[in-house]
């Protein structure tokens, strides 16, 4: 008997919203590892790129700095790519999907925003605490216009968040992508491409025309998509990587324990790195203004968010974590969002502690100083960012089981 791609029965939807983790308590049951441990690859890459120096040294292209850029740039296409396995399973539930984002990314995010904006001059800037608070009619106009309506990071030390204001943009754009995703599933498009395709999923088509455009879009200097960091434009950036991921999740179970895929993976990913970071080197040399406008999101991109995603799923299953250590796992996993919101202000703490500058002079012109630099000042920042990470969740949690019980 043939289904009906539009529907889904009830158990299955609960058991993709837990694995997506929005299903409360019962989601640690079956949160994939695999996924969560590209969770915390991915919040270990934004790390190492706030504290990473530029790609040139003494005003020249630097390899060294080019290919550490090239392996932390992109942590949030993989943000992206993990958005996309669960993305697309919500059986159309665009309520249940809206209600998640407010409980789970815009209340934390409205939070840690008001603590910055009041708090924020005091905790990290050394201002008085009055000055603190104080906040001018100029300010709050552009708290307003430009932040809120506008859509921009206007408060200081929260530039990082661009991710989740796009993030807004994707989550409003669900309809559309659902149904697109859904027109492309049905059996007349499958018959048909049984047909002409030679019974190719359309949905691998797609994510190979995104490749396709992506590289375009690369030759042309971003002219064709411009992608940015900001609205419907950084959007345009998020679907070709949510659709690669989606696309990836879905066969899942063709890599998982599979080593071949693990060593393609691993092959796919240091050679595309390599050429990367040829490709950034040879632009710098020719045009010093690039790195200022450089589009992390490329056709590079993809195929490294692919070739991370082989060696994840081809080594899933091959190492064991137990009990114990599936739990941390998945408890890292979740705190990944904390970290990733707390760490950009963090790096302040760094600065005034002399760790930066301690770990600048370990750059002794070797290239092991040049990749030890970043790796120490990233675990620093971690290390420092991780209890109060911490704490953060535990209050959401509290925050949210009292709102259940309420409702």
């Amino acid at each position: 008997m043939k289904t009906n791609p539009i529907t889904q029965s009830e158990e299955d939807l609960k058991l993709r919203r837990a694995a997506a983790g929005s299903d409360g308590k019962r989601a640690g049951a079956v949160r994939d590892h695999s996924v969560e441990i590209l969770r915390i690859i991915a919040c270990l890459m934004v790390l190492v790129t706030h504290v990473k120096a530029g790609m040139t040294a003494d005003g020249m292209p630097d390899r060294r700095r080019i290919l550490i850029t090239v392996l932390s740039g992109d942590g949030v296409s993989l943000f992206w790519c993990i958005l996309g396995c669960f993305y697309f399973r919500s059986g159309g539930d665009y309520g249940h999907l809206l209600r998640r984002t407010l409980k789970k990314i815009v209340l934390p995010m409205f939070l840690f925003c008001m603590v910055m904006f009041f708090f924020g001059g005091c905790l990290f800037d050394g201002l008085p605490l009055r000055e603190s608070i104080y906040h001018s009619a100029s300010e709050w106009r552009d708290l307003v216009v430009r932040g809120v309506l506008g859509g921009y990071c206007v408060i200081p030390r929260t530039e990082h968040l661009w991710y989740l204001l796009v993030y807004f943009w994707v989550i409003l754009l669900f309809p559309a992508l659902y149904g697109a995703k859904v027109l492309l599933s049905g059996e007349d498009i499958r018959r048909r491409s049984a047909s002409f395709m030679r019974g190719i999923s359309p949905l691998i088509l797609i994510a190979v025309l995104f490749f396709l455009i992506l590289l375009l879009n690369d030759i042309s200097g971003n002219a064709m998509l411009a992608i940015s960091h900001h609205g419907l434009n950084g959007a345009a950036g998020a679907v070709p990587m949510m659709v690669l991921g989606a696309v990836l999740y879905s066969r899942k179970e063709r890599f998982t324990k599979n080593p071949g895929a693990a060593l393609i993976g691993a092959a796919l990913f240091a050679a595309v790195c390599l050429l990367w970071m040829e490709t950034e080197y040879r632009i710098l040399l020719t045009d010093p203004g690039y790195e200022a406008r450089q589009c992390r999101i490329c056709a590079y991109g993809y195929l490294k968010m692919l070739s991370i995603f082989l060696v994840v799923f081809g080594l899933t299953g091959f190492f064991r974590a137990g009990a114990r250590g599936g739990k941390v796992i998945e408890h890292l996993g979740r705190l990944t969002f904390y970290v990733y919101l707390l760490h950009y202000p963090m790096l302040a703490f760094l600065e005034r502690s002399g760790v930066k500058a301690w770990a600048e002079g370990l750059r002794d012109g070797s290239a092991a100083g040049e990749f030890l630099c970043p790796l120490v000042m990233a675990s620093f920042l971690l290390l420092i960012t991780l209890p109060f990470a911490e704490l953060f969740m535990q209050l959401m949690n509290l925050i949210n089981r009292a709102f259940d019980r309420r409702h």
